[in-house]
């Protein structure tokens, strides 16, 4: 990852790139008697504070940058008391435990940037959900068409959705990069099995092209992380989500930052109930990895699906017949409420591009065509659908006591993570 520590020592940060090749061994991050966890931590942990004692003492200064004097005062320049982490891969899961260290040194994290990164999302024997991301600006980036880890850092941070937050998160999933292009070790082949041979193209963008974007998006997230300039669609719920990220086609699923309220989590046990049908059925389950062993207890969606669903959950699988609808209250009704955000996939079709999905408010009807981005089916070369988030603007003054899902005219299913209605913020609505 040198070319990235280098883009971004080049705008004035200082960068610290650890080898972590030797501390992971095989598959298994964590358990076994060999603790890569710990040993990933202790690696980054000792080079910040060998940095941290060199910027305070001459004789620890020398010995980083022997007599070099314009590096010796660039070193005693540098500011350690706070990080923002970029992990890519499985060093995604470690931030956690290395930020809650270094803040034991007196270190604070500002920000975190995931690039296709690693996390146990719960759904098989032995696994349980990795807590929820921490409470600092983050953003992640994952390839349209990762082989290696697709869906990890999404459905991570859609799990944990109803976790009230601060400060903004977002994950998206872009064009059609693969898992390893991110990374500029030669040896790496790529893991886009049918474009190992091609020349690039966007469906097999290069790897130059992914490093581009991975030094486009950490240069501006660095920026934005210090201004706090973020992009008002990740602080704002009532600002569309956009369609795209630096060019290239994204899915989005963005935390909710409040005021908020959440009507459905498909993480509590009794969400289910919370549905109102009428030609329709909702049930809890999870997506499934079929070649690993199930946790004891869990409920698997039917195999019947005709969209490919990442593995994941526990998710609502809401099936509707044309006319079925869906509803769950809103609790107290305010003429306050600006939009209605869905953090969902799409499980059965309508027509060949998605489901067709109909929302109504009051008196307020919004008609979701197949091709939105939550709704539709994913494009040839991606690799199953992700929980996307979809928000749907309400009219001033909307005071309904529930929301409703559904088709007028045609069957479909989808599988929700949560759904909620903003407000406007106190004092403006």
């Amino acid at each position: 990852m040198d070319y990235l520590a280098e883009k971004l020592a080049a705008q004035g940060y200082a960068v610290l790139a650890p080898d972590l090749a030797p501390v992971f061994v095989g598959q298994l991050a964590r358990g076994g008697s060999y603790d890569q966890t710990r040993a990933w931590r202790r690696v980054v942990l000792d080079q910040v504070e060998s940095l941290s004692r060199a910027v305070d003492q001459s004789e620890a200064r020398k010995r980083l940058v022997g007599s070099d004097s314009e590096a010796d005062a660039r070193v005693r320049a540098v500011d350690t008391s706070s990080i923002l982490w970029i992990a890519h891969s499985r060093s995604g899961m470690m931030i956690r435990a290395a930020a809650e260290e270094a803040a034991k040194a007196g270190i604070t994290t500002r920000g975190a940037l995931y690039l296709a990164t690693a996390h146990d999302v719960g759904n098989n024997e032995g696994e349980s959900l990795d807590d929820p991301p921490l409470d600092v600006p983050s953003l992640g980036i994952v390839g349209g068409r990762d082989r290696d880890v697709p869906s990890d850092s999404v459905q991570w941070a859609a799990a944990h959705f109803g976790v009230d937050r601060r400060s903004p998160l977002a994950v998206a999933t872009v064009g059609s990069f693969g898992h390893t292009q991110f990374n500029a070790a030669p040896e790496l082949a790529d893991d886009r099995l049918d474009c190992g041979s091609k020349p690039a193209s966007p469906s097999c963008p290069s790897g130059e092209e992914a490093r581009a974007l991975m030094v486009t998006t950490a240069v501006g997230w660095a920026k934005a992380v210090d201004d706090a300039s973020f992009p008002s669609f990740m602080t704002d719920a009532a600002t569309a989500v956009p369609s795209e990220w630096l060019g290239y086609r994204a899915d989005w699923f963005v935390h909710t930052l409040a005021p908020r309220r959440v009507l459905v989590d498909a993480a509590q046990e009794p969400a289910a109930r919370a549905l109102k049908t009428e030609d329709a059925s909702v049930q809890r389950c999870r997506i499934v990895d079929l070649m690993e062993p199930v946790a004891p207890g869990t409920t698997s969606c039917p195999d019947d699906s005709d969209v490919v669903a990442r593995p994941g959950g526990p998710y609502l699988l809401a099936d509707w017949k044309p006319g079925g609808t869906l509803s769950v209250s809103t609790g107290q009704p305010s003429t306050a409420a600006r939009t209605v955000v869905l953090h969902l996939m799409p499980f059965r079709k309508s027509d060949p591009a998605g489901v067709q999905l109909d929302i109504r408010v009051a008196s307020s009807r919004v008609a979701l065509g197949s091709d939105t981005p939550g709704l539709r089916i994913p494009g040839v070369g991606d690799d199953g659908a992700k929980t996307t988030t979809v928000r749907v603007p309400l009219p001033p003054g909307t005071a309904g006591a529930s929301v409703t899902l559904g088709s007028d005219t045609s069957a479909g299913g989808v599988l929700i993570t949560g759904m909620e209605l903003v407000t406007s913020p106190p004092g403006t609505g």
